[in-house]
């Protein structure tokens, strides 16, 4: 391929990203808008808590932490925020750079095993076994309809994250199920490759007294402990405030300190 040939084509697939990009932004905005609530307006390091959850990144295991965000008003974009899935299967597909997650081949469109009359629609990335909540219904659409309008917001977030992880500009939250600090180390690492970021691996609390507490276990990992029943449905709302102000106070931000938000 030539020199023209090959910056022609780059051009090309970058405006066609752009365009993609700003597709899915209109999108995502449409559906979900930021809302003032009570516990957003809190005030934490200079900040409201509604804008303080725009510093942080939900890297899984499940949408916890992104109803976290919601219930303080915020709604950021993010690809693992709504997603069910293991601190491996984060670190595998970070390792691939994320280039494959959002192929259409590697997305299948489920419907959720639910008792409720309108059922949501899941995609589900059997390689890396990642489920994530569309937002859509069985009512909304076709699962093929859904499954084009999903394969463009999933390579949009995709593309976002990476711009994130290269910045280093959130703190990334990973909601752990048990003591595998190896698992935290390991995702940790990945991050480490991809730029100067800060993990919050929140697990649960080994003692009533160490509710709250965080602390660094390693280079750039925090660990936080929570409730061991705070969960998506049981959300204890203000040890995880408590956690995200006191990350945040370990946490040295890139550009002098300013993090700028781009959702």
């Amino acid at each position: 391929m030539s020199a023209s040939a090959s910056i022609h084509r780059r051009l090309v697939s970058g405006i066609s990203n752009t365009v993609e990009d700003a597709l899915a932004l209109w999108g995502a905005r449409r559906r979900r808008r930021p809302q003032e609530t009570e516990p957003g307006t809190r005030i934490m390091h200079g900040v409201t808590a509604q804008e303080l959850m725009y510093r942080f990144e939900a890297l899984g295991n499940n949408c916890e932490f992104g109803l976290v965000q919601r219930r303080c008003g915020a709604e950021p974009l993010g690809l693992f925020r709504f997603a069910s899935n293991s601190a491996e299967s984060v670190v595998r597909a970070l390792e691939t750079g994320l280039a494959d997650l959002a192929e259409p081949g590697a997305l299948d469109i489920e419907i959720e095993d639910s008792e409720h009359a309108r059922k949501q629609y899941i995609a589900h990335n059997r390689k890396y076994d990642i489920k994530f909540h569309t937002g859509f219904s069985d009512d909304q659409g076709s699962p093929e309809k859904v499954h084009r309008e999903i394969v463009r917001r999933t390579r949009f977030l995709a593309r976002k994250l990476d711009g994130t992880l290269s910045a280093g500009n959130k703190i990334l939250v990973f909601r752990s199920r048990g003591d595998d600090v190896a698992a935290a180390l390991r995702l940790s690492a990945a991050l480490a490759r991809l730029g100067p970021n800060l993990l919050l691996w929140v697990t649960h609390a080994r003692s009533r007294s160490a509710v709250g507490r965080v602390e660094p276990i390693a280079n750039d990992v925090l660990e936080g402990q929570i409730e061991p029943d705070s969960d998506w449905d049981n959300i204890v709302l203000d040890t995880w405030l408590t956690l995200c102000e006191r990350a945040y106070g370990h946490w040295s931000p890139p550009s002098g300190g300013q993090v700028a938000r781009d959702d």
